[in-house]
């Protein structure tokens, strides 16, 4: 999958009982933005519905990956 959005979270390695490394981070998707506006007659909620940010953890098996994900991804 193809994620694109702004990262929340730095990531972060743990260990896996196995001995594996896994690398955690979260993405936001979605949200308001400038060519977005309510359609007509369309109540408030439902728009900041429509609009809200969408997060997604991350999760990156492959060690090598993980090391490529600590050294690139940034907070923003």
């Amino acid at each position: 999958a193809i994620l694109v959005g702004q990262v929340g979270q730095s990531p972060v390695q743990k260990k896996l009982k196995n001995g594996r490394t896994v690398t955690l981070f979260s993405v936001g998707t979605g949200g308001i933005r400038n060519n977005r506006r309510p359609f007509d007659n369309e109540d408030p909620k439902e728009y900041a519905g429509r609009c809200a940010v969408q997060w997604h953890r991350t999760c990156i098996y492959p060690e090598p990956l993980g090391r490529v994900a600590m050294e690139h991804v940034k907070l923003g």
